[in-house]
C-alpha cells in the first residue's frame, strides 16, 4: 500500500475512533439511564461515614482557575461532586489551596464554606486524617463534561442535576434563611427573570457573551411578558444604568437586589476592595441568582450565573437565552 493511502487509512481510523469515543462519552454521562440509582447507592456510602472514622475514600476537589467567581465555581464543582459520589468517594471542596479573584483571603480561608456546606456535612479539609485514602482532583483540568442546563431539553437530565445541586451543593443555614426571606419579597409567580451584564458591552471583555442593546432588550421583554402573560420583572444586572433604563420603560414593574454597583464610567476600574467587601459583593450576587431561580420564566444572556440559576430552580415555564456570539 502506498504511504499516502496508508496515512489516509490511519487518519480515517483515528477519526472514526474519536467519533465513537465521543458518542460513548456522551452516553456515559448524559444517556437515558437511572443515574439517580447510582448516585443514591454511592451517596449512601458517603453519608454513612462519620467524621473521625479512618480509612475513608476522599476526593479533594481543587480549582486552579483564579479569574472566576462563585457562580462559576458552583457550576464547575457540581459535575465533580457527582463524579466522586458515583466513584464511591467523599468529595471535599478546597477553595483554600487555590482561591479565586472574587473571594481572595490572604489568611487562606476555605472560601467555599462562606456560603455553602461541604457535600457530606461536617467532613471538611480539617477532618482528613493520615489513614484516609485521599485523591486530589483538579477540576480545572476538565475530565468530565460541563453542565449547562440552559441548552438541555431533556427533563430527566435537568431533574437529575437539580437533585445533585439540592442535596450536595447546599447553601449553609445562615445563607439559606436570608435567601428564602429575600426571594419571597422580590419574586412572585408572575415574575419574568431578566439577566444581563451590560458592563460586558462597555468593556468588550474577550470571550464573554455579547449582550443585547438596550432597545432590543426592552422590546424582547415587552413581547415576552405579553406572550407569557407575566406582570412584573426581577432584574439581575451589573451596572445601575440598566435598572434605570428598564424602570423608565416598565415603571413600577421592576424589582432588584439593592446593592452597590458600578456605572458605565467605573465598570473597568473595579479593584482594591477588602476581603469583607468581597464577601458582601459575592453574597449580594448569590442573592440575585437565587431570586432569579425562583422566577416563573427567564430571559437573558448565558453565563455561569444563568447556569447556576438553572441548577437552583425547579424548572422555568419559559426560557429565552440570547445567542449573539462573543466579544
Amino acid at each position: 500500500m502506498k504511504p499516502e493511502k496508508q496515512k489516509s487509512k490511519i487518519k480515517l481510523h483515528l477519526y472514526k475512533k474519536k467519533i465513537e469515543d465521543n458518542i460513548a462519552f456522551f452516553f456515559k454521562y448524559f444517556g437515558k439511564f437511572d443515574r439517580i440509582r447510582f448516585l443514591t447507592n454511592n451517596g449512601l456510602y458517603a453519608e454513612n461515614i462519620q467524621n473521625g472514622e479512618t480509612g475513608r475514600k476522599i476526593d479533594v476537589l481543587v480549582n486552579e482557575f483564579f479569574e472566576v467567581g462563585t457562580a462559576s465555581d458552583y457550576v464547575l464543582f457540581m459535575q465533580f461532586i457527582e463524579q466522586s459520589l458515583r466513584d464511591g468517594r467523599i468529595p471535599i471542596i478546597d477553595r483554600k489551596s487555590f482561591q479565586n479573584a472574587s473571594l481572595y483571603d490572604e489568611n487562606r480561608t476555605n472560601t467555599w464554606e462562606i456560603f455553602f456546606e461541604q457535600p457530606i456535612g461536617d467532613i471538611t479539609l480539617d477532618s482528613i486524617t493520615k489513614e484516609d485514602d485521599v485523591r486530589k482532583v483538579y477540576v480545572s483540568r476538565r475530565t468530565v463534561p460541563s453542565i449547562d442546563l440552559t441548552k438541555c431539553n431533556e427533563p430527566d437530565i435537568c431533574r437529575y442535576w437539580r437533585h445533585v445541586a439540592r442535596k450536595y451543593a447546599r447553601f449553609n443555614r445562615e445563607k439559606s434563611e436570608k435567601l428564602s426571606e429575600l426571594s419571597s419579597k422580590l419574586v412572585s409567580q408572575n415574575s419574568l427573570g431578566v439577566y444581563v451584564r451590560m458592563g460586558y458591552e462597555q468593556g468588550k471583555w474577550a470571550g464573554h457573551p455579547k449582550q443585547p442593546r438596550m432597545q432590543m432588550l426592552i422590546s424582547d421583554i415587552k413581547n415576552r411578558m405579553e406572550e407569557w402573560r407575566l406582570t412584573n420583572i426581577f432584574l439581575v444586572h451589573d451596572i445601575e444604568e440598566t435598572y434605570e433604563e428598564l424602570e423608565k420603560a416598565f415603571p413600577g414593574m421592576v424589582s432588584h437586589v439593592e446593592r452597590k454597583r458600578p456605572d458605565y464610567d467605573s465598570v473597568n476600574r473595579i479593584g482594591g476592595i477588602t476581603f469583607d467587601m468581597q464577601i458582601e459583593k459575592e453574597s449580594d450576587y448569590l442573592d440575585e441568582i437565587y431570586c432569579l431561580s425562583k422566577c416563573n420564566s427567564v430571559l437573558g444572556s448565558n453565563s455561569s450565573g444563568m447556569c447556576m440559576a438553572f441548577l437552583l430552580s425547579e424548572g422555568f415555564e419559559h426560557v429565552y437565552i440570547y445567542n449573539l456570539g462573543s466579544y
